[in-house]
Order: structure tokens, then C-alpha cells, then sequence
């Protein structure tokens, strides 16, 4: 077996164990290692998307990684919805009173 990084048509990345010389478009059917599916947090797909990505950058893939690192856990939380902090701020810059 050989572990691959796949890239799915959103951009999350995942590792995948596929079997040695497995083509590339046959790499989806192959065994998540991980980082899991993150959907039924309820956050929206694109934080969701950023906080896969970030987990995956970090190293964050498999349950032990976030056991054992949970303020690496939580920095993932924080970068992915840094964005939406800089997108509300810029409102209240655009929009805002005083």
C-alpha cells in the first residue's frame, strides 16, 4: 500500500491508502486515513473547507493526532474562521457608525 494525498473538486485535502501503482483516478476508492469528513459540525461548507485543509496542513489527520494535539486542534478552528472575522470587520468598516 502506498498513502497518496488526494484532492477533491471542492479542495480538501485527504490522505488516502491505495494500493502500490494505483492510477491517480482510481486513488478515491482507496481507504481514508484522513482528516475525516468534518460536515455534521454544522459550520458551512466553505469553513468547513478551510478547517479540513488547516487540520491537514497542521498534520491533524488521524484521531490520535487530535487527541494528543488539541491546541493544534483548536489553531486549525481559529485560522479557518479568521476569514469570517476579517469579513465582518470590513462591514463594520464599509458600513458602520462611528
Amino acid at each position: 500500500m502506498m498513502v497518496v494525498t488526494l484532492v477533491d473538486e471542492e479542495g480538501r485535502k485527504t490522505l488516502m491508502n491505495v494500493p502500490n501503482g494505483a492510477p491517480e483516478k482510481t486513488w478515491d476508492q482507496g481507504i481514508l486515513i484522513g482528516p475525516p469528513d468534518l460536515s455534521s459540525l454544522g459550520l458551512g461548507e466553505e469553513i468547513t473547507i478551510r478547517l479540513h485543509n488547516e487540520l491537514f496542513h497542521r498534520g491533524i489527520i488521524r484521531r490520535q493526532d487530535a487527541r494528543s494535539r488539541r491546541s493544534d486542534v483548536h489553531a486549525a478552528l481559529m485560522a479557518a474562521l479568521r476569514v469570517d472575522a476579517e469579513r465582518i470587520i470590513a462591514t463594520f468598516e464599509e458600513n458602520g457608525n462611528a
